[in-house]
């Protein structure tokens, strides 16, 4: 143990009471050459379709945003980091929009970030990542007066998308 935080699937039947593997997730890459990361937290998972996803603050020269696929999720396919590094609270939209995936993230720095915003990009395949746009920066509120970062999966209204962000 490197006292390093690092995922691990949990179960509950009520939600309340948990169980935890005691062993960290162990990523099957889809190409071979990513590494295991020193760290990871912060994980979200999103259904889009019938598929399940998960995003993370990962390491890789930096903190970035993992993303995987669990098949059943005793299996977890590693896919592309979806930025580079200095980037975290990555959380994908339950849908496409216009026809591409959708992740809002939160550009950083190495160590902990004394500053952030909230930005969004699309991807047509979730490894190609672009049209970076910004949605939010840190309030006059104490809470969220030095940064702000994309909480939970986004929630779809009917006025519009809901975001629970963290300050």
């Amino acid at each position: 143990m490197n006292g390093l935080p690092d995922l691990h699937v949990g179960w509950s039947d009520d939600g309340i009471r948990w169980e935890l593997s005691p062993e960290s997730i162990v990523f099957a890459s889809t190409d071979g050459e990513l590494p295991k990361s020193a760290y990871g937290y912060d994980p979200r998972v999103c259904r889009i379709g019938e598929e399940y996803y998960i995003t993370w603050c990962a390491e890789y020269h930096g903190p970035t945003i993992g993303l995987a696929r669990p098949s059943d999720f005793k299996t977890f396919h590693r896919l592309e980091n979806a930025f580079l590094p200095h980037n975290r609270n990555g959380v994908l939209f339950p849908r496409k929009i216009d026809g591409n995936y959708a992740m809002l993230s939160r550009p950083s720095d190495n160590g902990h970030t004394p500053f952030g915003e909230i930005f969004y990009s699309a991807s047509p395949d979730l490894c190609y990542w672009g049209k970076h746009r910004f949605v939010m920066k840190p309030g006059d509120l104490w809470w969220e007066s030095v940064k702000v970062g994309s909480g939970a999966v986004p929630v779809e209204t009917h006025k519009g998308w809901l975001l629970l962000a963290a300050g």
